[in-house]
């Protein structure tokens, strides 16, 4: 069983990094727009699972990683309901503003 407040911590860290910067295709791209590690210290936006990864890892998760992501992507809305993360944003028509919306009602379904 995922520890929920473990959780709750790593959807809103990869919140705030969505918000800081996002991108598509590239797990992190720097200010360049070159892709670059997601902890890299040149990474300013990321795609959702590169900064899911990112939260992980800032939280010592890195073992759950696959278990995370399915509870994150049970939040994606129709009709991509069922889609990988990273396909849906891809999706041309995914927008910053959906994924944030996307981490926002995960976060308020994992909230301890």
């Amino acid at each position: 069983m995922l520890d929920p407040q473990l959780l709750f911590a790593i959807l809103t860290r990869t919140r705030d990094l969505i918000a800081q910067g996002y991108c598509k295709v590239w797990y992190a791209v720097d200010s360049n727009d070159q892709p670059t590690g997601v902890s890299s210290p040149d990474a300013c936006r990321w795609c959702p699972e590169g900064a899911f990864f990112r939260a992980c890892s800032e939280h010592q998760a890195t073992l759950t990683y696959a278990r995370l992501l399915r509870n994150l992507e049970k939040f994606i809305p129709a009709p991509n309901g069922g889609m990988c993360l990273s396909t849906w944003s891809d999706l041309p028509t995914t927008t910053q503003a959906d994924v944030l919306a996307l981490l926002s009602r995960a976060i308020v379904g994992a909230k301890p």
